[in-house]
């Protein structure tokens, strides 16, 4: 029988060290350790307890787990023998808590006598996470020692399908498909319902006089964009074979080359990142990025040259989409809408993230046309698919927070534009954007949401809200290169520019300032004044983000409230852009004075912009990519490559490159905390020997792994007898076989049962949540272009 380690750790005590005290337990002795439950499902309890007296194997060891009023909640037993020496042992005991009480796990013996005690280490420290203490008493007896210390122990929950499916059927996640699916059938079977929304659907929203914009002028912009982007990323392209060790860097490199590898020579969608964290889910990573429009840059080009391509692509497509907002929906000038398109792409935020290899935020650049789309979905519903296609790409080109941010800047215009026209059809059209999107998203979702919904919950430390006072650092001081961090004593933590840096310079500010009375006047620039103004409030950490906060899922992705600043410069640039071309007719008189004026404004905002923070990028990629000899074979490693005295820090692409895999550059709410085991560059980890990439657990035969890749790992062996194989990579529920055989895991690794006569056995991981969200995709894909056909035989 496999044992289990935990797919979540939620426990109060460190890993036993071996200057921690050591405590005796013997038959008449009950050790009680108190705990407060972080999650529901327990399916073992993990004692630190070992046996190194000589006590007799038959000996048995009973581990209780009681409520706070001394309720059985369950128990089991195991044999001395079964004590493991090196590890935590796990006890089976499936049990469901309550989050946030207090419970008790017991541990008492049988046939353990005095001299030959069982021992385990305990930690006497004074602060807790928690309210925890131990308790060791007598049987039988009131008399007890109570401590404020903590034994080694783990609440564990075994990575099975079913508590899996168990822990996602009570998501949030769950909660709110549940509720879309019940308004649904409730709409489809409601014929009042029905009617009522049939008739809200046939009823545009008008927002103005619409300008047509021409497809030369559109295809001169774009180039412009493309240009304008180049200029401002030009030395990305100065040496790339320069690199940079930020950890953000380095996973996005590997992502998008296991995802480019995974398609070329297997021709299947990249699912499992072995090279990192000891071997994680990589589609369902959310920051995952081999699903998107700028992939087709790596596929051409390589990771290298490819995520660099996809920087300048996102600035210039966030040009082109801004600009086309203010030409149609603002029906300002060229000139003036060109500006729109420079404060959006190449203001502070943008800039500093991308100069500092903060590449989660790529998608950045598709917002202004999903809120293009939505404006014309208002008008034609048809536009809603074109929206909920857009809201899937930048959901696709990785990281939560550009699709969340997304959906809050269309939120509070829905609101807004509700008010105004006094129609629920925005709030129609936005649900139903929301709903279709999720389905042309689904196979990256579902299996991302089956992710999550067993990884909710990870310690960070509490976020810094910048002071109002900030607003003259952020948006127009001119040394925030020559500031590169601020320390904060509350939390100790640097603070970069990169998190708060927003500059778009003191000009910009002046034209929006002297705009305000002409916005008041008209009922669309009245909802973008609101949507900037509550936009603002949020980034420094008012209401509504106070309530945001609040919002389970929400919560941890708009932690950081200063990162709403990329969706500010949206409206700000577009009012701007009115103000400019408003102000310079009304002015101006003369057409020639009127655009000569205009075109030296314009040129002063995009001139500042574009060259402003070109210092940062030519510092992002500086150092030379270091010569390590490729592994034939895959080999796990301590950690990722670190030379510091050359200046590099965790560079992990390096390790892939040389055909290492890493136990480090983990995301946060994906550190498995598993026995994967290391043989190190020079070195081995005493405390996890290293037995190769594959073997047999009883050791018997020899195990070859021939091939690791993003979807499968072939090993080859001799099979005497029917035996497990154990594969150094971190096991998660989605594994199979051929020729099929069972898939589980032990101490928290994946193992596979060969039989005998076998000689070699392909695992493949492919999760069911990737095969339904395959299916979701693409019907509504289907859909999509059936529209679009229908849509052209109409014009023919």
């Amino acid at each position: 029988m496999l044992r289990y380690e935990p797919i979540t750790v939620d426990g109060l005590a460190s890993k036993p060290k071996e200057d921690q005290p050591e405590s005796y337990i013997r038959d008449g002795l009950i050790f009680r350790q108190s705990f407060i439950a972080t999650k529901r499902d327990v399916s073992h309890i993990a004692v630190g307890l070992v046996n190194l007296r000589q006590t007799s194997s038959s000996a048995k060891v009973t581990v209780t787990l009681k409520s706070a009023d001394n309720y059985l909640i369950a128990e089991n037993t195991v044999t001395a023998k079964d004590l493991r020496q090196d590890s935590y042992t796990p006890v089976p005991m499936s049990a469901v808590l309550n989050e946030g009480k207090e419970y008790f796990i017991d541990i008492q013996t049988d046939g353990v006598k005095s001299g030959n005690d069982l021992f385990f280490f305990y930690e006497p420290i004074k602060k807790h996470l928690f309210d925890s203490y131990l308790t060791i008493f007598e049987k039988n007896s009131e008399v007890n020692r109570k401590t404020t210390a903590q034994i080694g122990f783990y609440v564990l929950r075994q990575p099975t399908f079913e508590i899996v499916s168990r822990n996602i059927l009570r998501s949030k996640f769950f909660y709110v498909w549940l509720f879309f699916v019940l308004v649904v059938l409730i709409t489809y079977f409601n014929r009042r319902i029905r009617n009522s929304l049939t008739n809200i659907l046939r009823v545009p929203v008008v927002l103005g006089e619409f300008l047509k914009v021409r497809l030369r002028e559109k295809t001169l912009v774009a180039l412009l964009g493309v240009i304008f982007s180049f200029i401002v990323t030009f030395s990305y392209y100065v040496n790339v074979n320069m690199h940079n060790t930020m950890g953000d860097v380095q996973r996005n490199l590997i992502f998008r080359a296991l995802g480019r590898e995974s398609l070329i020579k297997d021709g299947s969608v990249a699912q499992w990142d072995p090279y990192l964290c000891g071997g994680v889910p990589l589609l369902a990573n959310i920051e995952s990025a081999h699903l998107d429009p700028f992939f087709m840059f790596t596929l051409l080009f390589g990771e290298n040259m490819g995520l660099r391509l996809s920087v300048t692509a996102t600035l210039a497509i966030g040009f082109f989409g801004t600009y086309l907002l203010a030409r149609r929906f603002f029906n300002t000038g060229v000139l003036a809408s060109l500006v729109s398109g420079a404060i959006f792409s190449f203001s502070g935020f943008q800039m500093l993230a991308f100069g500092t290899g903060v590449f989660a935020w790529i998608p950045v650049g598709w917002i202004p046309l999903f809120v293009y789309f939505y404006f014309l979905a208002l008008k034609q519903n048809k536009h809603i698919f074109s929206a909920a296609i857009i809201l899937a790409f930048i959901f696709l080109g990785g990281g939560p927070h550009m699709p969340v941010f997304s959906a809050i800047l269309v939120f509070l215009l829905t609101i807004g534009i509700s008010i105004t026209h006094k129609t629920w059809r925005p709030w129609l059209i936005f649900f139903l954007i929301l709903v279709v999107s999720g389905l042309f998203s689904a196979v990256k979702l579902i299996p991302a949401v089956e992710l999550i919904a067993v990884f909710d919950k990870f310690n960070r430390p509490p976020s810094f809200i910048a002071p109002l006072s900030w607003i003259p650092n952020m948006f127009w001081n001119r040394n925030q290169l020559q500031t590169p961090a601020w320390n904060y004593a509350l939390t100790g933590e640097n603070y970069r520019w990169s998190e708060f840096g927003s500059y778009v310079g003191i000009l910009p500010v002046i034209i929006f300032l002297t705009g305000i009375p002409l916005f008041l006047k008209n009922k669309i620039l009245r909802v973008w004044l609101f949507v900037a103004g509550i936009i603002l409030i949020m980034v420094f950490g008012y209401f509504p983000w106070t309530f945001i906060q609040r919002v389970p899922v929400l919560n941890e992705i708009v932690r950081n409230p200063q990162r709403l600043r990329s969706i500010f410069f949206l409206p700000l640039g577009l009012l701007v852009a009115y103000s400019l071309s408003f102000y310079s007719k009304i002015i101006i008189k003369n057409i020639f004075f009127r655009g000569l004026v205009v075109g030296i404004i314009s040129l002063i905002i995009i001139g500042d912009l574009l060259t402003f923070h070109s210092g940062i990028f030519s510092n992002l990629f500086k150092l030379s990519e270091e010569q390590i000899n490729r592994s034939e074979k895959f080999v796990r490693v301590v950690g990722s490559y670190d030379n510091e005295d050359s200046g590099y820090y965790k560079a992990g692409y390096f390790n892939y490159l040389a055909n290492q895999g890493t136990t480090d550059l983990c995301v946060p709410n994906m550190k498995f905390n598993r026995d994967i085991a290391s043989v190190g560059v020079n070195s081995s980890n005493p405390r996890k020997p290293y037995k190769g990439e594959a073997y047999f657990l009883d050791g018997e035969s020899k195990v070859e792994v021939t091939e690791v890749t993003a979807t499968k790992i072939k090993i080859e062996f001799q099979a005497q007898r029917d035996g497990w194989i154990i594969i150094n990579q971190n096991y998660f529920p989605g594994w199979s076989s051929s020729p099929a055989r069972e898939t589980e895991g032990n101490n928290g690794l994946l193992v596979v049962r060969a039989k005998r006569g076998d000689n070699n056995i392909k695992l493949f991981y492919k999760p069911l949540s990737y095969r339904v969200g395959l299916a979701l995709s693409l019907i509504t894909l289907v859909m999509f272009f059936a529209v679009i056909f229908q849509t052209i035989r109409k014009k023919i």
